[in-house]
């Protein structure tokens, strides 16, 4: 409730439990075009990975204060399985981007920093390739003190996420065998409190 007369703000809220779940079979026809009980992000982990896969070989990318590493922790003839984690790290820059990558046999590298442009490569593949790219941009900007205080704002209102995600897949058939992890959100911004914890975990059915 907010007042206009007095600039009075009067914030209220309850915390209750969901009661006990139970698993829901979802009927999907030839022509369904939406599944509404399926957030849409978890359906991207069903996506099966391009390429060739090696056990160790991994990817970060951080996203201003988001931070994501994808992880190959298996990689056989008949499993294979992919770690995703997030955490959230609000003493970073709202503007920072980069991304690193690297192969489990060294043959590829990539680090990557948005902010200033700067760009390593090493990969070997028929012959050896060696990439050294700076730009020697400063995309950093001169914020005002104004402009300081409403990005700090802005992180401070920003929910903090963590996420431990196992996705399996069956490389000798190209199937997906299961997601399985957990996904914590947290906001507590202008006297209201908010957490949820996602538990989930998606088979394929024989």
């Amino acid at each position: 409730e907010f007042d206009p007369k007095t600039g009075k703000l009067k914030t209220s809220y309850n915390v209750s439990d969901l009661g006990k779940t139970k698993p829901v079979t979802v009927q999907i026809k030839e022509d369904s075009q939406t599944i509404d009980v399926l957030p849409y992000d978890f359906l991207e982990l069903l996506a099966l990975p391009e390429g060739d896969l090696q056990k160790d070989d991994q990817i970060a990318v951080q996203s201003g204060i988001y931070k994501t590493n994808v992880l190959v922790k298996n990689m056989a003839p008949k499993l294979a399985v992919i770690e995703i984690t997030m955490n959230t790290d609000k003493s970073a820059n709202l503007y920072d981007a980069n991304a690193k990558a690297s192969s489990a046999d060294g043959s590829t590298s990539m680090d990557v920093d948005m902010n200033n442009l700067d760009m390593d490569m090493d990969m070997d593949m028929d012959m050896d390739m060696d990439m050294d790219m700076d730009f020697d941009t400063d995309m950093s900007m001169q914020l005002t003190p104004e402009d300081q205080a409403a990005m700090e704002l802005s992180k401070g209102m920003s929910p903090d996420m963590t996420a431990n995600i196992q996705a399996s897949f069956n490389p000798a058939f190209g199937q997906f065998e299961m997601v399985a992890g957990n996904v914590s959100t947290k906001m507590n911004t202008m006297g209201l409190k908010l957490e949820v914890n996602s538990v989930l975990e998606m088979r394929r059915v024989q």
